[in-house]
């Protein structure tokens, strides 16, 4: 995969990336993993997302971040949670942020939890 060029891999459909194999996604390099579409994001799932390194997680944009699904979030761990820019943070849904495990949201940093929208907040008070 490192050898696709970004402008090859932005030419994938949503199907062909959710197609790819874990090792395939693991493969790939910084730049291509944060050069995908926000559908192609969108089309991860949770065995690609969680062969993502931290760095790939915390170079993704906030409009990334937004189009991961529930179950690709879910596959965040600790480091990936803690990586996250407080613009990466306020930019989860409710719904993204209650698919995070208990044990990784309590990791969040104070400038996180200081981030979170009174929407995400009061979306843990409903769970």
């Amino acid at each position: 995969m490192s050898a696709l060029t970004t402008a090859q891999l932005a030419s994938l459909a949503a199907a062909q990336v959710a197609a790819l194999t874990s090792a395939q996604v693991t493969g790939m390099t910084s730049s291509q993993v944060t050069g995908l579409s926000t559908g192609q994001v969108a089309a991860l799932g949770s065995a690609q997302v969680a062969g993502l390194e931290t760095a790939d997680i915390a170079g993704f944009t906030t409009a990334q971040i937004r189009s991961f699904t529930t179950a690709a979030v879910a596959a965040f761990d600790s480091a990936d949670i803690r990586a996250l820019s407080t613009n990466q943070v306020r930019a989860l849904t409710t719904e993204q942020l209650l698919a995070i495990e208990t044990l990784d949201i309590s990791g969040l940093s104070t400038d996180q939890l200081v981030a979170l929208t009174t929407a995400q907040i009061a979306g843990f008070n409903t769970s």
